[in-house]
């Protein structure tokens, strides 16, 4: 299938998704990110996988992009000689600002959150960076929400296993206060 065009890694963030599949929907997933890879057409995909593999599809297109931009810059540098890292980084910094970046409506938060089976909440999440207008705590545009929604889930799962520590302590402390009560 792959004639030597590229590559696909698997990413951590995709663990949580593929985990839950059969190993006939693994082939179907892996099967489709070769295609995506090699350029081809991907048809027939099972509709609860639609958006798993779509998402999957457009993080390696950015990838291929990213690893597209720094090779050629690094072939320019090779060009001119090198340059000073730092005038580099400046040059880098001064064409981000006309990057471009998707901001994602509630819909497609929802189809995400839905295809991780995550326990977030996406109304809140949505609601909180539309607030922010979709900008992180430094003031730089966010341009990987699903990265931020994962980390979002993360720290949710870690408060939800905090509350419920919170209530098994409380109810326990709450029974042991009613016995000496009765003494």
């Amino acid at each position: 299938m792959s004639k030597g065009s590229g590559g696909i890694i698997i990413r951590e963030e995709w663990n949580n998704t593929l985990v839950n599949m059969s190993i006939s929907e693994k082939g179907i997933f892996l099967d489709s990110l070769l295609k995506h890879v090699d350029g081809e057409v991907i048809s027939d995909i099972p509709e609860k996988m639609y958006y798993f593999i779509k998402s999957a599809c457009d993080t390696i297109d950015m990838d291929r992009a990213k690893y597209k931009k720094v090779s050629e810059a690094r072939s320019e540098a090779g060009r001119l000689g090198g340059e000073k890292s730092g005038e580099v980084r400046r040059q880098k910094t001064a064409g981000a600002e006309s990057d471009t970046y998707e901001i994602p409506t509630l819909h497609d938060i929802e189809t995400y959150a839905k295809c991780r089976k995550s326990n977030v909440i996406p109304r809140q999440f949505y609601e909180y960076y539309n607030a922010h207008e979709w900008k992180d705590r430094t003031g730089s545009p966010i341009r990987d929400w699903k990265k931020l929604f994962s980390t979002w889930e993360k720290e949710e799962t870690s408060a939800q296993q905090e509350r419920s520590y919170d209530i098994e302590q409380f109810a326990q402390l709450a029974m042991n206060r009613s016995f000496e009560d009765c003494d």
